[in-house]
């Protein structure tokens, strides 16, 4: 597993994944990143990775310039893996927080935090997608013209509610990413 591209870029990962850890492929992260670059300027912006894993995703996201990611995962062996891949990197401290928890109980807790982008892999079987929308919408953790990306099976079904746009939904494979914008004015509309 490598750094695809950034200040990162071409480093490699050579650590042995933990049991349960489906790190987003070095040619599925390509890709997903070839299609965000159409709709998302990463540089300085604030990125939440839900269900982070490896955190493959939110290091790329900072390696692309972005200035903060916050990592949620709630596996201990999945966490001490992503704090030695940081280290490897160099990343500095104030690049990153690593929250271990839940990621729903996260998304509901009480924080003052928005994010310009927030990007979910949550394991398939969860199916959490539609969830994970109505409570970043309810809880309004992104600003107007945020994103929401979804990386899922390709069965599970997207309902984009509440102040979300389908942007994008594209298939690679048995994944399916879906890019939503957060618009504040779409409730505000007359349909």
């Amino acid at each position: 597993m490598r750094v695809i591209t950034g200040k990162y870029g071409g480093r490699v990962l050579k650590k042995k994944m933990p049991n349960g850890t489906r790190p987003t492929t070095d040619k599925s992260r390509e890709a997903i990143f070839s299609m965000l670059d159409n709709y998302i300027y990463f540089e300085d912006k604030k990125v939440l990775d839900c269900y982070a894993g490896s955190g493959l995703v939110g290091i790329e996201f900072l390696s692309r310039g972005s200035k903060h990611c916050t990592f949620v995962e709630k596996g201990g062996k999945q966490v001490a893996n992503l704090k030695n891949f940081l280290n490897d990197l160099n990343v500095p401290y104030d690049d990153y927080n690593i929250v271990k928890t839940d990621v729903i109980k996260f998304l509901k807790s009480e924080h003052d935090d928005v994010y310009n982008i927030i990007f979910s892999d949550a394991p398939y079987h969860l199916q959490s997608a539609n969830e994970i929308i109505e409570t970043v919408n309810e809880c309004s953790l992104l600003p107007n013209e945020g994103f929401l990306v979804l990386e899922t099976s390709v069965e599970e079904k997207i309902n984009p509610n509440g102040n979300f746009i389908m942007v994008k939904e594209k298939v690679f494979g048995a994944s399916k990413i879906t890019l939503l914008e957060y618009s504040s004015k779409k409730n505000n509309q007359k349909t």
